[in-house]
C-alpha cells in the first residue's frame, strides 16, 4: 500500500470518524436485537394471569410450568398489581387484556371491564354450583372467592388468591394467543389458556 493510499486513509478516518462510529453501533445494535428475537418468548409460548390484588404464594406458575412443559409453554407467570396501586390504571392498561391470558379481578373492576372480556358460553365447562357475572345475556366471569361474614374464602383452584374486601372474578381475554381460534389471529392448536383456566375451575391444577 502506497504512502499516498495510507494518508488517504487515515485523513478519511480523521475527517468521518463518526460516521464509521455511528455504523459500528448500528451494526453491534442489529447483531444484538437478531439474537434478542431469536431467544425471545412469544406469546403463544407464555401464559400470563393478570391479578388485580393480592396472592399468598407463586406455586401455581411452577405447577403449571411442569404441566404445560412438553406442550410449547416456556413460562407461566402471575402478574400481581394492587389496585390501591397509584399506576395501576397504567399498569392495567400495558398488562390486563392486552398481554395477559386470563385476569382475576374484583367484582368493582369487573363491573367496570367485563365488556372487553371474552364471553365463556360454550368456551369451557362451568362447575354446578358457579355464580357468574353476567351481561346482555352472556357470561364473561366466574367468581372464585368470596367474602362473608367470617373473612375471605377462596374457591375451586384459587387458593393462592388472599383477598380481604371484595368477591373476586376470573375472566378470559379475547387478545390471548392460547385460546385456539376464538381469537381470530390465534392458532387452532394453541389452547392452553383455555385448558388452565378449565384445570383451576376443577381444582385440578
Amino acid at each position: 500500500m502506497s504512502n499516498v493510499t495510507k494518508q488517504a486513509i487515515k485523513q478519511s478516518f480523521a475527517d468521518y470518524w463518526w460516521i464509521y462510529l455511528v455504523v459500528a453501533v448500528l451494526l453491534c445494535s442489529a447483531w444484538l436485537y437478531a439474537f434478542y428475537l431469536k431467544d425471545k418468548i412469544r406469546d403463544n409460548e407464555r401464559l400470563q394471569i393478570f391479578v388485580a390484588g393480592q396472592i399468598s404464594d407463586r406455586d401455581l406458575e411452577r405447577r403449571a410450568e411442569e404441566y404445560f412443559a412438553n406442550d410449547g409453554i416456556l413460562d407461566v407467570n402471575l402478574y400481581v398489581l394492587s389496585p390501591d396501586f397509584k399506576g395501576f390504571e397504567a399498569g392495567f392498561s400495558a398488562q390486563g387484556f392486552l398481554n395477559s391470558d386470563l385476569l382475576v379481578l374484583p367484582q368493582s373492576l369487573v363491573e367496570k371491564y367485563a365488556a372487553y372480556a371474552l364471553a365463556l358460553d360454550d368456551v369451557i365447562t362451568l362447575p354446578d354450583d358457579v355464580e357468574t357475572y353476567s351481561a346482555d345475556g352472556k357470561i364473561y366471569a366466574v367468581k372464585v372467592g368470596m367474602v362473608n361474614s367470617e373473612g375471605y374464602t377462596p374457591l375451586y383452584g384459587f387458593g393462592w388468591i388472599d383477598e380481604k374486601d371484595e368477591d373476586m372474578y376470573v375472566l378470559l381475554s379475547p387478545k390471548s394467543q392460547n385460546i385456539g381460534k376464538l381469537n381470530p389471529d390465534g392458532n387452532a392448536d394453541d389452547k392452553h389458556a383455555l385448558q388452565l383456566l378449565q384445570m383451576l375451575l376443577n381444582n385440578a391444577i
